[in-house]
């Protein structure tokens, strides 16, 4: 007999399990992160002998291949799906990569949109509810669900502002945040009751629709959460302090307010440098 012939049967079974819980190329990668982890371990011949020391072992030459953290981190949180299957079936009584660490993954770039992809933005508009959605998302920052709830009823058209309740917003209590002049003209259209209606009942609508919006109009932006960060930046760097961006966004730690902040690039790092006191520039009296 094959002295791997207990793996391959194990191993087997278990892509078996997993054809018919989830998707056909969700399976093709289990299949293959699995040969990719046993092929490395020749010698064992049954799954109780593989230890910790094995798995993290696994990580390194993985790493030394090139290969992403992110696929590393997939390909052993397969291997962990495995020995927990072997688990539940009680073939084994221990998982080796139970208590293996994550590798840190390196953080996707953040993006905001500067002034003119804003403005840009307009093109990709041929509804009204696309300029509502795009002026709505620009200066206020709202999150899609609250964006996806908002009502007419909540718009103060005296005070220029928005009224939104508590049960709206994540942070669980009252927000109120000024609208500009050319925003509440666009709104006096809005209809009685949701002002998105039936065009984007939920986060996720509303994030399509933005998409749409982009894409149309020729802007390389993803997610309304794109928005929130444009409005979080762009408001910083003309002046405002963090601590109102952190009351306008509606965060209850200012440490969360920096997290939106997209980094600047070098021009924009050159401006603001370049407006700081110059000596030559002072006129004594």
């Amino acid at each position: 007999m094959d002295r791997r012939t207990v793996l391959y049967k194990l191993q087997a079974q278990y892509e078996n399990f997993v054809t018919l819980t989830v998707s056909k190329g969700s399976a093709s990668r289990y299949c293959k992160s699995l040969d990719c982890f046993f092929s490395r371990f020749q010698e064992k011949t049954r799954p109780e002998e593989f230890t910790r020391r094995d798995v993290e072992d696994f990580r390194i030459e993985r790493l030394r291949e090139g290969v992403s953290p992110t696929t590393i981190n997939y390909e052993v949180n397969i291997v962990r799906a495995f020995w927990n299957w072997m688990a539940d079936q009680e073939i084994v009584t221990w998982n080796p990569a139970s208590q293996v660490k994550r590798l840190k993954e390196k953080e996707p770039a953040k993006k905001s949109l500067n002034i003119s992809e804003q403005m840009q933005l307009q093109n990709g508009c041929f509804v009204w509810e696309d300029h509502a959605l795009v002026a709505l998302a620009l200066t206020t920052g709202l999150r899609g669900e609250t964006l996806a709830q908002l009502e007419k009823s909540e718009i103060d058209f005296e005070q220029a502002r928005l009224v939104i309740p508590a049960e709206k917003m994540k942070a669980g209590r009252n927000h109120e945040i000024p609208l500009p002049a050319w925003v509440l003209k666009i709104l006096e259209e809005a209809p009685d009751g949701r002002i998105f209606g039936t065009y984007a009942r939920t986060a996720d609508a509303v994030c399509y629709r933005w998409n749409g919006i982009c894409r149309r109009a020729g802007v390389a932006a993803k997610g309304i959460r794109t928005a929130r960060r444009s409005f979080a930046t762009t408001l910083l760097r003309s002046g405002a302090d963090l601590k109102i961006v952190q009351d306008l966004l509606g965060h209850k730690n200012i440490l969360t307010t920096s997290r939106y902040l997209t980094p600047a690039d070098s021009a924009t790092t050159r401006a603001a440098v370049d407006k700081l006191p110059n000596p030559e520039d002072y006129v004594r009296p």
